[in-house]
């Protein structure tokens, strides 16, 4: 809300998120994006943010996070090679050039787990000028096919591993059902721009999903 701040709702929340991850014995807490509501949030916020990934890494914990539409991809790319030398914090703020750059392997005693993580995908990243000056129409069937086609191209990162195979991705869904008032920005919610369900790798056991404010299953 407006010139209201809510950081004591978002530390309560964080709180909790950690003493259940505490409680469980959890080895990795995933965030799939959209860590803050702004691409310019303040201050307090952002310390918040890293704060609690500290407290988590003190409890032996993992994080794995992904930037979303809301986030400035960038600011978190900054950060992410100096916070990956912890060794328990791996983020992956925009897509890498690379695609082999979008795994991250955790390791514990005696297992594995493979995530590869994709992040919120700009339009202008997987479509060429000329198509994004054409119709609407076509620039989300453009956006829908490349983005369709890496989804598919990540399951080679996962294929043959050994333990956990996780796909964390922050987009639209086909088949993700949407609330009114959900806080999320309509033209990146149009059907239009939802990637099909079939285009999710079968090599990944789970795929975690961010970008849709409501939690749900979503048939594939």
């Amino acid at each position: 809300m407006r010139h209201q701040s809510r950081i004591a709702e978002h530390e309560a929340v964080l709180a909790e998120i950690e003493s259940i991850a505490v409680a469980e014995g959890v080895d990795a807490v995933l965030v799939a994006g959209d860590i803050f509501d702004t691409t310019d949030p303040p201050v307090d916020a952002v310390r918040l943010f890293y704060d609690w990934l500290d407290r988590l890494v003190g409890h032996g914990i993992s994080v794995v996070c992904v930037g979303g539409n809301h986030d400035r991809q960038e600011s978190l790319d900054a950060v992410a090679g100096i916070l990956r030398r912890t060794g328990s914090i791996h983020i992956v703020g925009s897509v890498p050039e690379r695609l082999e750059d979008c795994r991250v392997e955790l390791h514990t005693v005696g297992e594995s787990a493979t995530i590869v993580c994709v992040p919120w995908i700009r339009e202008r990243a997987v479509i060429g000028w000329e198509t994004l000056s054409e119709r609407p129409g076509m620039v989300m069937a453009a956006y829908s096919a490349n983005v369709g086609a890496m989804l598919q191209a990540t399951g080679t990162l996962l294929a043959g591993v050994r333990g956990p195979r996780i796909l964390m991705y922050h987009g639209y869904l086909n088949g993700a059902v949407l609330t009114v008032d959900s806080g999320e920005r309509g033209y990146q919610t149009a059907r239009g721009f939802a990637v099909p369900s079939l285009d999710l790798p079968a090599s990944a056991q789970y795929v975690a999903l961010g970008h849709i404010h409501r939690p749900q299953l979503v048939p594939s």
